[in-house]
């Protein structure tokens, strides 16, 4: 990674810990907000957004929710769905 990367995902991380919103942190910090913007995105898309997840089978129907950070959603309400997902189906 970049100094420069590496330097923006670590105040974007410090940002996140310090439940401030963006433009005030980068206020506060005199940082360039519009910078600050576009590292966000550039650090979102390039950080290995897939993670791998394991799903036990259930004797009993199960609910499921998962929520990424851009707001994209997916709700399994059985066993058979979120098998489904995990092979890359819609439930």
């Amino acid at each position: 990674m970049s100094s420069k990367r590496l330097q923006w995902a670590k105040r974007i991380e410090a940002w996140r810990a310090s439940g401030e919103s963006a433009m005030g942190f980068c206020r506060k910090r005199g940082l360039n907000y519009p910078q600050f913007v576009y590292w966000q995105r550039v650090l979102r898309v390039r950080s290995g957004a897939l993670v791998p997840v394991v799903v036990a089978s259930a004797a009993s129907p199960v609910l499921i929710e998962l929520v990424l950070p851009n707001g994209v959603q997916a709700r399994c309400t059985t066993v058979a769905d979120a098998l489904a997902v995990a092979r890359g189906w819609s439930c």
